[in-house]
């Protein structure tokens, strides 16, 4: 599970502590957490990842993004 990265888009601190305690209790030891979708998306292009986890409400994107 060490190799395994993950990006984590949530804009709250306390999920995303818990989220990443979870993840962090599996071994895994490879994570991004951004605040914003644009970020996110370019995380998404551009890095190699295993795993994306994303809130369902992210301000700075919209349906045409």
């Amino acid at each position: 599970m060490a190799s395994i990265y993950v990006v984590l888009e949530e804009p709250s601190t306390a999920e995303s502590k818990i989220i990443l305690q979870q993840f962090e209790d599996l071994g895994v030891c490879q994570f991004r957490r951004f605040l914003k979708g644009a970020e996110t998306l370019d995380s998404i292009f551009n890095d190699i990842l295993n795993v994306v986890i994303s809130s369902l409400p992210i301000e700075d994107m919209t349906g045409s993004n």
